[in-house]
Protein backbone atom coordinates (compact mmCIF):
# COMPACT_ATOMS: atom_id res chain seq x y z
CA UNK A 1 0.00 0.00 0.00
CA UNK A 2 3.21 2.46 0.93
CA UNK A 3 4.31 1.37 -2.43
CA UNK A 4 1.10 2.47 -4.32
CA UNK A 5 0.97 6.01 -2.30
CA UNK A 6 4.45 6.81 -3.25
CA UNK A 7 3.74 6.31 -6.81
CA UNK A 8 0.58 8.44 -6.73
CA UNK A 9 2.49 11.72 -5.13
CA UNK A 10 5.44 11.11 -7.63
CA UNK A 11 2.31 11.06 -10.46
CA UNK A 12 0.48 14.31 -8.87
CA UNK A 13 3.80 16.09 -8.55
CA UNK A 14 5.05 15.37 -12.27
CA UNK A 15 1.06 15.27 -13.53
CA UNK A 16 1.06 17.95 -16.78
CA UNK A 17 5.03 18.14 -16.78
CA UNK A 18 6.02 17.16 -20.50
CA UNK A 19 9.93 16.85 -19.24
CA UNK A 20 11.77 17.14 -22.71
CA UNK A 21 14.72 14.55 -23.61
CA UNK A 22 18.35 15.21 -24.41
CA UNK A 23 16.76 13.77 -27.83
CA UNK A 24 14.50 16.50 -28.38
CA UNK A 25 17.41 19.06 -28.14
CA UNK A 26 19.60 17.17 -30.40
CA UNK A 27 16.63 16.90 -33.08
CA UNK A 28 16.48 21.13 -33.05
CA UNK A 29 19.98 21.32 -33.00
CA UNK A 30 20.65 19.11 -36.21
CA UNK A 31 18.05 19.80 -37.88
CA UNK A 32 19.67 23.49 -37.88
CA UNK A 33 23.01 22.21 -38.50
CA UNK A 34 21.22 20.13 -41.36
CA UNK A 35 19.25 22.51 -43.02
CA UNK A 36 22.32 24.92 -42.41
CA UNK A 37 24.62 22.40 -44.00
CA UNK A 38 22.77 21.57 -47.08
CA UNK A 39 22.24 25.47 -48.03
CA UNK A 40 26.28 25.69 -47.67
CA UNK A 41 26.80 22.96 -50.13
CA UNK A 42 24.24 24.36 -52.59
CA UNK A 43 25.55 27.80 -52.67
CA UNK A 44 28.76 26.01 -53.20
CA UNK A 45 28.13 23.77 -56.16
CA UNK A 46 26.31 26.68 -57.68
CA UNK A 47 29.79 28.72 -57.59
CA UNK A 48 31.46 25.96 -58.62
CA UNK A 49 29.19 25.74 -61.75
CA UNK A 50 29.40 30.09 -62.17
CA UNK A 51 33.13 29.25 -62.15
CA UNK A 52 33.26 26.55 -64.88
CA UNK A 53 31.00 28.44 -67.15
CA UNK A 54 33.14 31.30 -67.06
CA UNK A 55 35.85 29.95 -68.11
CA UNK A 56 33.91 28.84 -71.05
CA UNK A 57 33.44 32.28 -71.57
CA UNK A 58 36.71 33.18 -70.97
CA UNK A 59 38.63 30.80 -73.91
CA UNK A 60 35.31 31.60 -76.11
CA UNK A 61 34.82 35.40 -76.32
CA UNK A 62 36.85 37.12 -78.13
CA UNK A 63 38.39 40.11 -77.22
CA UNK A 64 40.34 43.17 -79.04
CA UNK A 65 40.46 45.67 -75.71
CA UNK A 66 42.47 45.25 -72.63
CA UNK A 67 39.66 46.53 -70.80
CA UNK A 68 37.50 43.16 -71.15
CA UNK A 69 40.74 40.85 -70.18
CA UNK A 70 40.77 42.55 -66.89
CA UNK A 71 37.51 42.44 -66.46
CA UNK A 72 37.41 38.67 -66.75
CA UNK A 73 40.49 38.33 -64.10
CA UNK A 74 38.41 40.48 -61.97
CA UNK A 75 35.89 38.46 -61.86
CA UNK A 76 37.60 35.27 -61.80
CA UNK A 77 39.31 36.33 -58.86
CA UNK A 78 35.92 37.27 -57.00
CA UNK A 79 34.56 33.96 -57.91
CA UNK A 80 37.39 32.00 -56.85
CA UNK A 81 37.29 34.36 -53.29
CA UNK A 82 33.59 33.42 -53.28
CA UNK A 83 34.33 29.62 -53.61
CA UNK A 84 37.00 29.12 -50.88
CA UNK A 85 34.58 31.63 -48.45
CA UNK A 86 31.89 29.58 -48.91
CA UNK A 87 33.90 26.81 -48.66
CA UNK A 88 35.53 28.01 -45.21
CA UNK A 89 31.77 28.57 -44.26
CA UNK A 90 30.75 25.29 -45.18
CA UNK A 91 32.94 23.52 -42.72
CA UNK A 92 32.45 26.00 -39.98
CA UNK A 93 29.10 24.58 -40.27
CA UNK A 94 29.97 21.19 -40.11
CA UNK A 95 32.07 21.81 -37.12
CA UNK A 96 29.22 23.32 -35.33
CA UNK A 97 29.03 21.26 -31.96
CA UNK A 98 25.49 19.93 -30.96
CA UNK A 99 26.55 17.67 -27.76
CA UNK A 100 26.27 20.38 -25.99
CA UNK A 101 23.21 22.88 -25.51
CA UNK A 102 24.62 26.14 -23.66
CA UNK A 103 27.85 25.36 -26.68
CA UNK A 104 25.49 25.42 -29.25
CA UNK A 105 23.16 28.70 -27.69
CA UNK A 106 26.88 30.57 -27.52
CA UNK A 107 27.30 29.76 -30.91
CA UNK A 108 24.07 30.59 -32.25
CA UNK A 109 24.37 33.79 -30.52
CA UNK A 110 27.78 34.54 -31.91
CA UNK A 111 26.30 33.94 -35.56
CA UNK A 112 23.52 36.87 -34.60
CA UNK A 113 26.71 38.98 -33.99
CA UNK A 114 28.18 38.28 -37.05
CA UNK A 115 25.69 39.62 -39.17
CA UNK A 116 26.63 43.37 -38.97
CA UNK A 117 30.41 42.18 -40.59
CA UNK A 118 29.50 39.70 -43.19
CA UNK A 119 27.25 42.75 -44.46
CA UNK A 120 30.29 45.01 -44.75
CA UNK A 121 31.89 41.77 -46.29
CA UNK A 122 29.10 41.49 -48.91
CA UNK A 123 28.66 45.56 -49.07
CA UNK A 124 32.51 45.03 -50.37
CA UNK A 125 32.18 42.41 -52.79
CA UNK A 126 29.20 44.02 -54.46
CA UNK A 127 31.22 47.23 -55.08
CA UNK A 128 34.55 45.12 -56.17
CA UNK A 129 32.29 42.97 -58.65
CA UNK A 130 30.41 45.81 -60.15
CA UNK A 131 33.43 47.24 -60.56
CA UNK A 132 34.48 43.85 -62.35
CA UNK A 133 31.82 43.34 -64.68
CA UNK A 134 31.46 47.25 -65.74
CA UNK A 135 35.17 46.91 -67.29
CA UNK A 136 34.19 43.34 -68.39
CA UNK A 137 31.03 44.93 -70.55
CA UNK A 138 33.00 48.15 -71.34
CA UNK A 139 34.21 46.48 -74.73
CA UNK A 140 31.02 46.25 -76.29
CA UNK A 141 29.22 49.79 -75.23
CA UNK A 142 32.07 51.81 -76.06
CA UNK A 143 30.81 52.54 -79.12
CA UNK A 144 27.77 53.81 -78.27
CA UNK A 145 27.00 56.62 -75.64
CA UNK A 146 23.25 55.19 -74.79
CA UNK A 147 24.16 51.68 -74.81
CA UNK A 148 26.83 52.29 -72.18
CA UNK A 149 24.60 54.19 -70.02
CA UNK A 150 21.81 51.78 -70.61
CA UNK A 151 24.03 48.94 -69.65
CA UNK A 152 25.68 50.51 -66.46
CA UNK A 153 22.25 51.89 -65.20
CA UNK A 154 21.05 47.92 -65.19
CA UNK A 155 24.37 46.98 -63.43
CA UNK A 156 23.58 49.62 -60.96
CA UNK A 157 19.99 48.33 -60.89
CA UNK A 158 20.99 44.98 -60.56
CA UNK A 159 23.08 45.43 -57.25
CA UNK A 160 20.99 48.19 -55.78
CA UNK A 161 18.19 45.01 -55.92
CA UNK A 162 21.06 42.95 -54.20
CA UNK A 163 21.56 45.17 -51.84
CA UNK A 164 18.05 46.80 -50.83
CA UNK A 165 16.12 43.98 -51.00
CA UNK A 166 17.62 40.54 -51.96
CA UNK A 167 20.08 40.75 -48.70
CA UNK A 168 17.54 41.63 -46.11
CA UNK A 169 14.91 39.23 -47.20
CA UNK A 170 17.67 36.44 -46.90
CA UNK A 171 19.30 38.02 -43.70
CA UNK A 172 15.91 38.06 -41.89
CA UNK A 173 14.94 34.20 -42.73
CA UNK A 174 18.28 33.63 -41.22
CA UNK A 175 17.80 35.64 -38.19
CA UNK A 176 14.15 34.13 -37.81
CA UNK A 177 15.84 30.80 -38.00
CA UNK A 178 18.38 31.67 -35.75
CA UNK A 179 16.02 32.89 -32.92
CA UNK A 180 13.41 30.01 -33.32
CA UNK A 181 16.24 27.50 -32.71
CA UNK A 182 17.22 29.77 -29.42
CA UNK A 183 13.64 30.01 -28.64
CA UNK A 184 12.89 26.30 -29.00
CA UNK A 185 16.25 25.49 -26.99
CA UNK A 186 16.24 28.09 -23.69
CA UNK A 187 12.21 26.65 -23.51
CA UNK A 188 13.58 22.85 -23.17
CA UNK A 189 16.73 24.15 -20.85
CA UNK A 190 13.67 26.10 -19.03
CA UNK A 191 11.65 23.13 -18.28
CA UNK A 192 14.44 21.25 -17.57
CA UNK A 193 15.52 23.79 -14.58
CA UNK A 194 12.34 24.08 -13.50
CA UNK A 195 11.53 20.28 -12.71
CA UNK A 196 14.86 20.45 -10.80
CA UNK A 197 13.79 22.92 -8.81
CA UNK A 198 10.81 21.28 -8.01
CA UNK A 199 12.63 18.30 -7.44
Amino acid sequence: MDSFDNLKSIWHSEKGLQLPTADEFLKIAAGYKRRNQHLATGVLIILILCFIAFIGVWFGYKTTMWTTKFGELLIFAALAYLIYYSYKELQKKKQLQIADANIFLQQLKKELAETEAKKKKILKFLIYYSIAYGFFIYENTADNTQKTALSYGILLAFIALLWFVYRPIIDNIHRKKINTTITKIEHLQLQINEHEKNQ
